[in-house]
């Protein structure tokens, strides 16, 4: 995307439109007679009103491209001769209308104001007369405030990602973009997309209809969301059952639009887990259903018999389930994946996990050395008489497989304000479990392990609140102190590109996520998602992604890898926005 051509183009319609304005001006001044002076002045002033309106209109285009961030200075400010960012462009004019007579510019100084869905545009609109030999013979000024609306109904509010597509939840609808073979865009099509598409609402209990959509999970090619009513419905590949309609893969191989899961009657969902076959449902009454791809036990009901429809995992007494959950309070499932084919669920502040072992990524301390060969069919207890120990578990994700597959969790021994992350599995050769430790390939850790919060590590101090895996490494959100949710910012570790500060090399420790217009340095963070060699998450009530990019799954227009957060752009449509 050419930045330095679309400002021009936005420059170049607002000088049209203006001159338009002014030579109906000029004509005005014209008929009303020359002679007088106040009609002199009043036009004039207006003239310059007119020049401050294409400033202001030229500041918005420059916030549409710079995603809603001032590009510009109080010592580079916007002038019909700039670029966005207040530098001097020498095939602009020097001013907005000029002839033998008079001529008109602006000036853009400081936004005066700026909101996550507004900000306020000061503009000084200038006409000046000219004498006969050129020089300028009076200024008249005229100041405007603009203030620029984003619907506020517009607020991202989930992000998720899998193997090579990303998805995104805004004011309860869903947009998907990148790769779509399997029809894992929702959108009607196979075709695969650079920008967000939204999901297809076909009607109501067959499809979504217009109901509001609560929440969202994308593992392997498929995705499954929530509706308002707890219905559950999944899009994608059915390869193993994964769509959990009661229908095999032979019956139907994928579905392009959502289709409604075989929930058992009564039973309403209000959070959603993945693996990268297997799929899970958490339930108002505390009970977690899994189906899908079961090869290495990862629905958890003791098989590796694929599941096509929903089967009881946990609950609470006497619900019955499988395992460390069986007659348990479920109250959370591990969400996102896209390779990992393990999931795990916390019941009464303990961790469970289950399915492929390879690396220790079930967490409970396999007899033996990596690779394990026993996969683990039933939800069974993290380790917890090392790190975890006498701490509560509030929240779990993995991802990864061979020697990256892991699993983080955040834990507090007191309260929630002084929670850590802790991460078990493979090392592999980029730092996955972020604790620290030297790694090679096959590496691995089969008990949890702290990540790095010591010393001069960026997580020193700091409460976790939130927290994600990518395929190579993790993700939090943490915070200073225990009341400052303002000052939520987003952490990473691992490899490469989804460590997110610029850089592309892998990091053993957490570093701080950063952008060059300081939006994740400057402002609350929030909702990190992690899923292949990406990782999202949300600011400004605006959905970014950094990462992988290579069939557009950053949602940006481009298939450029992105090594720090880049916003969705066309999940803020243009028709939705105005100014007055």
């Amino acid at each position: 995307m050419n930045t330095h051509r679309q400002t021009g183009y936005a420059l170049v319609v607002v000088l049209v439109v203006s001159t338009a304005l002014l030579i109906l001006a000029m004509a005005t001044l014209q008929a009303v007679g020359l002679s007088h002076t106040d009609t002199y002045s009043r036009l004039h002033t207006k003239l310059a009103e007119e020049a401050a309106e294409a400033g202001a209109a030229y500041a918005k285009g420059c916030l549409e491209l710079s995603g809603r961030v001032q590009t510009w200075s109080t010592g580079s400010p916007l002038t019909p001769r700039t670029n966005c960012d207040g530098t001097n462009n020498g095939s602009y004019p020097h001013h907005v209308f000029s002839n033998s007579q008079l001529q008109t510019r602006f000036v853009v100084g400081d936004l005066e104001e700026q909101a996550e869905n507004s900000a306020i545009i000061s503009v000084t609109g200038y006409t000046e007369t000219k004498r006969g030999d050129g020089s300028i013979a009076r200024t008249y000024t005229h100041i405007i405030k603009k203030t620029v609306v984003w619907p506020p109904n517009l607020v991202a509010q989930k992000g998720s990602s899998a193997n090579q597509r990303s998805c995104g939840l805004l004011s309860g609808n869903v947009y998907c973009w990148g790769t779509n073979a399997y029809g894992q865009l929702g959108d009607g099509t196979t075709n695969d997309s650079l920008v967000p598409v939204k999901v297809v609402r076909e009607a109501y209990p067959d499809g979504i209809g217009t109901h509001t959509v609560t929440d969202i999970v994308s593992g392997g090619w498929t995705n499954c969301l929530i509706i308002e009513t707890g219905d559950v419905y999944c899009w994608g590949d059915n390869n193993s059952g994964r769509l959990g309609i009661n229908l095999n893969y032979a019956s139907l191989n994928y579905s392009t639009v959502p289709r409604k899961v075989n929930m058992p009657a009564g039973q309403t969902a209000v959070k959603l887990g993945s693996s990268s076959g297997a799929y899970c449902a958490l339930t108002s009454s505390s009970r977690l259903y899994c189906w899908g791809q079961n090869a290495d036990g990862q629905v958890g009901n003791n098989s590796t018999a694929n599941r096509i429809s929903p089967v009881l995992i946990g609950g609470p007494s006497p619900s019955g389930g499988f395992g460390g959950l069986a007659n348990k309070t479920v109250t959370d499932v591990s969400g996102f994946g896209a390779f990992n084919k393990h999931l795990c669920a916390i019941a009464e502040g303990k961790a469970y996990c289950w399915g492929r072992n390879e690396r220790g990524e079930i967490g409970n301390n396999p007899a033996g050395s990596a690779p394990f060969t026993t996969d683990v069919l039933v939800p069974t207890a993290v380790h917890a008489s090392g790190v975890l120990s006498g701490k509560t578990v509030t929240s779990i994700s993995g991802d990864g497989e061979g020697d990256h597959a892991h699993t983080c969790a955040m834990a507090y021994t007191t309260t929630p304000n002084d929670a850590k992350a802790y991460c078990w599995g493979g090392h592999g050769t980029y730092g996955t479990l972020g604790n620290n430790t030297s790694n090679s390939s096959g590496s691995y850790s089969k008990v949890p392990v702290a990540v790095y919060a010591s010393g001069a590590g960026v997580l020193n101090g700091k409460t976790v609140t939130e927290i994600a895996t990518t395929a190579v490494g993790g993700c939090a959100i943490a915070r200073p102190t225990a009341s400052d949710d303002n000052a939520r910012r987003a952490y990473c570790w691992g490899g490469h590109d989804t460590r997110g500060d610029g850089t592309s090399g892998a990091t053993i420790v957490p570093v701080a996520v950063s952008d060059p217009a300081g939006i994740f340095t400057n402002n609350p963070v929030t909702n990190i998602a992690g899923g292949a060699h990406r990782a999202c998450a949300l600011a400004l009530n605006r959905s970014y992604c950094w990462g992988a990019n290579g069939m557009g799954q950053i949602g940006d227009g481009t298939t450029t890898h992105r090594r720090t957060p880049t916003e969705s752009l066309f999940m803020r449509p243009r028709n939705n926005e105005y100014i007055f």
